[in-house]
């Protein structure tokens, strides 16, 4: 049996979810989510982990309490030597379009340096490395928002494909890959197709229960979305 460790922000309410319809079916494999809000990360601080012999430790009581609860270990630490792989979900920076236009070479410059600039999900991945993980780590942004509620389904157009293609090359310093949403999951302006928000919950990180987000909430997706990218996910690593 594989073991991968999920560790992400709120966005990875929808992959438990998932995981516990899904368990059976791939009962090849075992996930162990280490998860917390947004909210949590940022009162923490930037640099959000401490770590030594291989062992990630959230900094903060609050965030050592949701890693647990998430985890269903007794403490939120990270133990890299029981995990065959590490996949980072939810953690910035989103994928955005706001720079696409313009010549190739600018582009991948600006790419690289609004990743480089120790945006979470590169900070994390540089932790793993330095603490030895050989595995593959996979990088999952937030998925794309909710904006266009017609859920019109085509193949992106050249300019998403180029800005995946510059995180993708920003994210080989750290020998690490980038996992985005399957382009059936995107309409044409670049959102999320709408039935897959519809019934979100939150991330549970306390014993809360599930609680639904407001139908405002263009942001988290619901289980069935979880579903498709753990199904992504395990298609694209050979594990």
């Amino acid at each position: 049996m594989k073991h991968i460790a999920v560790i992400g922000t709120s966005h990875v309410g929808a992959l438990k979810q998932a995981w516990k319809e899904l368990g059976n079916e791939l009962n090849r494999y075992k996930f162990t989510f280490f998860a917390a809000r947004s909210s949590m990360y940022r009162a923490a601080g930037v640099r959000f982990l401490t770590h030594s012999n291989g062992i990630l430790s959230p900094k903060t009581e609050q965030l050592d309490a949701a890693f647990a609860y998430t985890s269903g270990q007794p403490t939120g630490d990270v133990v890299l030597a029981d995990y065959d792989a590490i996949w980072l979900y939810g953690f910035t920076p989103r994928v955005t379009l706001d720079f696409v236009e313009g010549v190739s070479a600018a582009f991948k410059q600006k790419c690289f340096e609004q990743i480089a600039t120790k945006k979470s999900a590169c900070y994390v991945a540089e932790v793993i490395r330095n603490e030895g993980f050989s595995g593959p780590i996979v990088v999952s942004p937030p998925p794309m928002r909710i904006i266009e509620q017609q859920p019109t389904i085509v193949t992106p157009d050249n300019a998403y494909q180029s800005y995946l293609q510059g995180y993708s090359l920003c994210l080989e310093t750290f020998k690490t890959t980038l996992l985005v949403q399957p382009e059936a999951s995107l309409t044409r302006e670049f959102s999320t197709v709408s039935h897959y928000g519809v019934g979100s919950a939150k991330l549970d990180v306390s014993g809360d229960g599930e609680i639904k987000h407001p139908e405002s909430d263009v942001s988290h997706m619901n289980k069935e979305f979880g579903k498709v990218m753990l199904r992504s996910f395990l298609n694209a690593n050979d594990l």
